[in-house]
């Protein structure tokens, strides 16, 4: 009796342990779940910068559409140009060739950049990601050389006036993250791996800085190194060895000096965001959602906007002057 008696008190005992197990295992499974999902909010003031800065450019590629080429084509070139063009359009080509635009535009591609390389911190599949959007840039390449070749019917892209791009700001962002990856890659096993990238992130932009201000590419280097030497130097002055209608007419992001923008982002993520977590959480609302929503969708919204400005402004130039641009 006594035996079975003891037996039955350690199957109590023991029921009671699960139970106590099953009862801590709940309290402790919001707390865990609550962490997870912290740990993936995302960072809105990223998010809103980005969106900010590709509506800026969205705003800025209007003004050259309505200034190179819609505008030209309702309105002419030169004197007629001044006396004829509406307001709007008229102001579209004072901006282009303004001081202003001349400062705010490096501002706002030092905010970009350096917000991507920020996100390449915060990623763990740069590989991935950088090869998807080299797989995106490819297209635009093809893309633009088929629009070049069948709204102007022209074979030669390679001029200036072309929409041609074979290294534009995707291709930019796709060499500069898988690059960013091949460093983690290399990297990964070592101790203090941030200190360590962000080491060779301020080394990158030594070399970029010091190349940009103090070398001048002699007249004989091969125009493939255009993607790294950007067409004018720091002064203004073009350099010698190409100019921008041999390589990519249509836009062109060279290596130097926009590598040190987003390499700058990716130096200092660790420190600024040691946590991966919003600095401004208290000023997060509804009131940024629609800068928000553009940064998270910001390939999209590069991929559409020049496609979609150009139809709508073709539609509302051929209902107002009856003459179509292409």
């Amino acid at each position: 009796m006594e035996r079975e008696q003891d037996a039955k008190l350690q199957q109590v005992e023991t029921v009671d342990e699960k139970v106590a197990l099953d009862v801590e295992n709940v309290d402790e499974t919001p707390t865990e779940s609550a962490d997870v999902k912290s740990k993936r909010e995302r960072v809105w003031e990223i998010d809103f910068l980005r969106g900010f800065c590709v509506m800026l450019m969205i705003l800025d590629h209007l003004a050259l559409l309505l200034s190179e080429i819609f505008g030209p084509t309702w309105y002419g070139w030169g004197e007629t140009f001044v006396e004829t063009a509406d307001a709007f359009t008229k102001f579209c080509r004072l901006w282009i060739d303004s001081d202003a635009r001349r400062v705010i535009h490096p501002i706002v591609l030092f905010i970009f950049f350096s917000i991507s390389g920020i996100c390449c911190a915060f990623s763990k599949s740069n590989l991935k990601r950088g090869g998807l959007l080299a797989v995106f840039a490819l297209l635009y390449t093809f893309v633009t050389y088929g629009a070049q070749t069948l709204i102007y019917d022209d074979q030669d892209v390679l001029h200036t006036g072309s929409l041609f791009v074979s290294f534009g700001v995707l291709h930019f962002l796709a060499f500069c993250i898988l690059l960013y990856a091949v460093i983690e890659l290399s990297t990964r096993k070592a101790k203090g791996q941030k200190w360590i990238t962000s080491g060779i992130s301020l080394a990158i932009i030594v070399v970029v800085v010091v190349l940009y201000f103090c070398y001048t590419p002699p007249e004989n280097t091969p125009k493939i190194f255009g993607i790294f030497f950007p067409p004018k130097d720091i002064h203004g002055n073009y350099v010698e060895f190409y100019s921008q209608s041999e390589i990519s007419p249509g836009d062109l992001f060279s290596i130097i000096p926009y590598s040190a923008f987003f390499f700058f982002g990716t130096m200092i993520a660790p420190f600024v965001y040691p946590t991966r977590r919003s600095l401004l959480k208290k000023l997060d609302g509804k009131w940024n959602v629609p800068f928000t929503f553009v940064g998270r969708h910001a390939l999209i919204f590069y991929l559409a906007h020049l496609v979609v400005l150009a139809g709508l402004i073709s539609l509302i130039g051929y209902a107002c002057t009856g003459i179509s641009p292409f």
